[in-house]
């Protein structure tokens, strides 16, 4: 007439100087505590195998090889769409007994597939270089007016140059914040102005 229940947990807590991480492994005597910006959910693979970060964006790699080269990269198809990481991998030779930190960068992007057409309702020539306001180059216009830009911000003036002379200027579009979703760019409309005389 009695009932018993059993339970059972595996893996570690590592306590650092930003808080508590939660590793599904042992840790062993070399470790490395990771940070992968702010999202949840990244996976990382590690020497030990996959791991995945917490709501801070933190793993643990619960074991390193002493004085060995120890690898550990971020799966790219766990990133959000809007991130791009700017080291996917690191590696580390790690003493035996320390403890690394290793800090992947990422950054957030709004891409975007721009069609542009001049004042008269033509599409932008194939080949104009475009160009921000500070003068960079970005991109070129692709055919029918379509140019594609990797990150974009609401208000951005581009300025289209054929023959190194500004051709035209467009102004971004965009809405504040950016649209949610999956997909892996936003796509709008715009006109391109002849540039105004000063």
């Amino acid at each position: 007439g009695s009932t018993s229940f059993d339970t059972g947990a595996r893996g570690a807590a590592v306590f650092h100087p930003d808080g508590v991480t939660l590793s599904p492994y042992a840790v062993s005597d070399t470790f490395a505590v990771l940070k992968a910006g702010d999202s949840a959910g990244l996976k990382l693979h590690t020497p030990q195998g996959p791991v995945w970060t917490d709501g801070k964006g933190r793993a643990v790699a619960a074991t390193l090889p002493a004085y060995n080269t120890g690898r550990v990269e971020i799966d790219s198809l766990s990133l959000p769409r809007n991130v791009d990481v700017l080291n996917g991998f690191q590696e580390v030779e790690a003493s035996r007994g320390s403890v690394q930190y290793l800090d992947f960068s990422m950054v957030n992007v709004r891409r975007l597939l721009l069609q542009a057409r001049t004042a008269d309702r033509q599409w932008l020539a194939q080949g104009g270089a475009v160009h921000d306001a500070q003068g960079r180059f970005l991109t070129t216009v692709l055919d029918a007016g379509t140019i594609f830009l990797s990150d974009s911000k609401p208000g951005q003036v581009l300025h289209v140059r054929r023959g190194g002379v500004t051709h035209c200027v467009l102004t971004l579009p965009l809405t504040e914040p950016a649209a949610t979703g999956d997909e892996l760019y936003e796509r709008a409309d715009a006109l391109c102005h002849e540039p105004t005389l000063s």
